[in-house]
């Protein structure tokens, strides 16, 4: 059975709450609606909505909620000047957002506190946590967008964890890279060589010094840090 949460506080307080809140919108004081994506990086969150507008709020040092100051807000700006997006992710202090047809935004740290076009000659199809894939199934780092991440090919999705990445192929295998910080989230004891680690695999999630795989039985295969129980492990 599942409970109806009462919310007594509306977002566009500084207060913290244990409970579920609707996020306002600025311009007209009501309730964001119709969100298809949400994102959140260190301290700022970022949205996209069903008609491919996007939303942000929380913290803006570094310019990563993208309307052209510094100035933190506790409930969400409409991001103008950018059509046909159909993904956003906050990274760090950076937001980034891509078009239908393959176009790369990016504001924040080391960028504008307005939206700026990245220039690639590939279509780019996802970002995480730092990695581009595009639509020929290559990886590209978010410092250089020209140069494939080698050996990684025919991937179908990607995943970026705090400090490690995961991709999974189009035959169904996994790839992992980066730090292991002993803890073994790449699912192998030497962190600088790469090497398939499951078959048959439908999705994958890299956390924080964590790997999540669920494979083709719907099986949930878990590795990592296991503080408080952050894996599922006893």
């Amino acid at each position: 059975m599942v409970e109806e949460i009462q919310v007594s506080l509306e977002i566009g307080e500084n207060a913290d709450n244990t409970k579920p809140v609707q996020v306002k919108y600025k311009d007209n004081n009501t309730y964001l609606e119709n969100i298809v994506q949400i994102s959140s990086g260190y301290n700022h969150t970022v949205a996209l909505g069903k008609d491919g507008s996007i939303y942000t709020w929380g913290a803006n040092e570094k310019g990563q909620l993208g309307n052209a100051t510094n100035d933190n807000s506790n409930i969400a700006i409409k991001i103008d000047g950018i059509n046909d997006v159909v993904k956003v992710r906050a990274y760090k202090n950076i937001t980034i957002a891509i078009t239908k047809g393959g176009d790369i935004y990016a504001w924040g740290e080391g960028y504008s506190s307005l939206p700026m076009r990245l220039i690639s000659s590939h279509k780019m199809v996802d970002f995480q946590g730092g990695i581009f894939l595009s639509e020929e199934g290559l990886i590209y780092n978010i410092s250089n967008l020209e140069t494939k991440i080698e050996p990684y090919s025919q991937v179908a999705k990607i995943s970026g964890g705090a400090d490690h990445y995961l991709a999974l192929t189009v035959h169904g295998y996994v790839y992992s890279w980066g730090a292991n910080n002993s803890y073994g989230e790449l699912v192998r004891t030497v962190a600088s060589v790469t090497s398939a680690i499951a078959k048959d695999t439908y999705e994958i999630v890299a956390g924080n010094d964590t790997t999540f795989v669920k494979n083709a039985q719907g099986e949930v295969l878990r590795a990592g840090c296991n503080a408080n129980g952050r894996i599922g492990m006893r």
